[in-house]
């Protein structure tokens, strides 16, 4: 290629969104072209001697030694002015007429700085001819296929950058911040969107990272601050250091699930009985004695979540008024929807002391309804999950201890450790000691 360069060419084709249409919709012109350029470069070689002999007669031939006959003046230049029409046809004049009105249907003169080829110059006929010859060049078919691929490339990495800058900007500690103002159900929601920040939430070390922040935020008080929560944690047997290493998406929603029966599994003796109802935690303890029925009624249903107990009993307004002062660990969700996590009451016996925004009024949230409220708000996998896993658990430990007489009662209580993320199980044996072990 001459003075066409491969990035004027680049550059003028490059406008074009598709290479296939173009040629689909001109392969006659194209074809046509090629064969009128076929004959223009033929007949300017029979046109080169100017003189040529015609047969006919034996009577009108010429003799070799003869002066040979001659066109016409005006016949020859009727004839080079024929040619030189051709060749300007076949030269490519239509296709750069074509591509001159393409470029004016896009902004900008220029392209990287530099004008464009056909802007830049007048061609002549001859220029055109020799530029004709370039146009089926197999380098320049790879110029324009390579052009165009890595164009597509470009633009589809722009697009990408473009639908996920809040993704590739901030650095992992911002993401980090940032979720730990919002609800876990704007995080996932957000996940749900974009592609690139799932990979974030879900599926990296910063997804740790957020999660962990999110349950240090709405739980830790629970095992850090709360004597019930230090010793369940100590009776799962982990290392301190490791602990909070093993926090993720799945452990968050997992723990806000089945936190109530792990942190007050065993919790059923006349020292300290704990019972969870609808999300919150009570300590009935003081009010063993005062049971309109035997402390025994309380004790066997405690230790765990005793919703279903407690609203099939249909307990009275003045019961559940009662409970206000029972409550020592508040599901906030239970006041509004907007809010999340659990936190102490004034009624909470706490290892340390908590400041006045950690400390909330219970509430009474027993008297919303006698009616048995929908479970906690968590992930549908992870319910579904929990739900499948437990009936399994259940059904596995009733033939395990159907004939074990150290079980007081026959009644063998589950509960899932997140931190171990095992199924474990505990029962009170028959000289009235609690009995942990791996379900």
């Amino acid at each position: 290629m001459t003075t066409l360069t491969q990035e004027a060419v680049a550059a003028t084709l490059g406008s074009l969104d598709d290479w296939q249409s173009f040629v689909s919709l001109y392969s006659i012109q194209i074809t046509v072209g090629a064969v009128l350029s076929a004959l223009t470069i033929y007949r300017k070689q029979l046109s080169s001697n100017r003189c040529f002999h015609e047969d006919g007669d034996d009577e009108h031939k010429v003799a070799e030694e003869d002066e040979p006959s001659c066109l016409s003046y005006e016949f020859e230049m009727q004839a080079e002015e024929l040619l030189d029409g051709a060749g300007l046809y076949c030269s490519g004049a239509p296709i750069v007429s074509l591509l001159t009105n393409w470029l004016e249907c896009f902004p900008g003169d220029d392209v990287e700085g530099k004008k464009l080829w056909l802007q830049q110059e007048e061609l002549t006929t001859s220029d055109l001819l020799e530029k004709a010859g370039n146009y089926c060049s197999v380098e320049l078919i790879e110029e324009i296929l390579l052009l165009f691929h890595k164009k597509k490339l470009a633009k589809t990495t722009a697009t990408a950058k473009e639908e996920d800058r809040f993704t590739h900007t901030f650095p992992p500690d911002i993401h980090v911040h940032i979720a730990s103002f919002l609800h876990p159900k704007d995080v996932t929601t957000l996940s749900c969107v974009s592609k690139s920040y799932n990979e974030v939430v879900s599926n990296s070390e910063t997804s740790k990272q957020i999660w962990r922040s999110l349950w240090m935020r709405d739980f830790s008080w629970l095992v850090t601050n709360w004597d019930v929560g230090i010793q369940a944690l100590s009776r799962s047997n982990l290392e301190s250091t490791n602990w909070e290493t093993t926090m993720d998406k799945t452990f968050y929603f997992m723990f806000r699930q089945t936190y109530i029966n792990w942190i007050i599994a065993g919790e059923n003796t006349m020292n300290r009985c704990l019972v969870g109802l609808h999300g919150n935690i009570y300590d009935i303890s003081s009010f063993l004695n005062a049971h309109p029925g035997s402390p025994d009624t309380l004790m066997v249903h405690s230790g765990q979540d005793a919703t279903r107990f407690f609203e099939d009993i249909n307990h009275s307004n003045g019961a559940r008024r009662l409970a206000k002062s029972l409550c020592v660990v508040l599901d906030l969700s239970s006041t509004s929807e907007e809010a999340w996590g659990v936190r102490p009451t004034s009624f909470a016996k706490l290892a340390f002391n908590a400041s006045n925004n950690d400390v909330v009024d219970p509430g009474n949230p027993l008297l919303l309804g006698r009616k048995e409220r929908k479970g906690l708000g968590t992930l549908s996998c992870i319910k579904e999950r929990i739900k499948e896993e437990r009936k399994q658990v259940e059904r596995r430990n009733a033939r395990k201890y159907a004939s074990d007489s150290t079980v007081l009662g026959g009644q063998v209580n589950t509960y899932y450790d997140a931190f171990r993320r095992e199924w474990r199980v505990w029962y009170t044996d028959s000289e009235l000691q609690n009995v942990f072990a791996p379900a």
